[in-house]
């Protein structure tokens, strides 16, 4: 086992640190998204919609009550 003093690691890691560094930018996919918190009337519309949709899908059918705590969703 090799001994290594802590400057000369620093060193190395600072060598090929450009390298490291280009690779894993050349490595990000797709745009990064910053995301901002949601308003309280924005909130509150987007639940109002999701209960709307659920309340659709019990109508038609989708949904399936099996139990107090289970549930059948019928996937199209």
């Amino acid at each position: 086992m090799n001994e290594v003093s802590l400057s000369t690691l620093n060193e190395e890691i600072e060598k090929v640190r450009p390298e490291v560094t280009a690779a894993i930018l050349a490595r990000k996919q797709g745009p990064t998204y910053i995301r901002r918190s949601r308003s309280e009337d924005e909130v509150q519309i987007l639940h109002e919609i999701c209960r709307r949709k659920w309340e659709q899908a019990v109508q038609s059918g989708k949904i399936k009550y099996l139990s107090e705590r289970e549930i059948f969703y019928a996937l199209d």
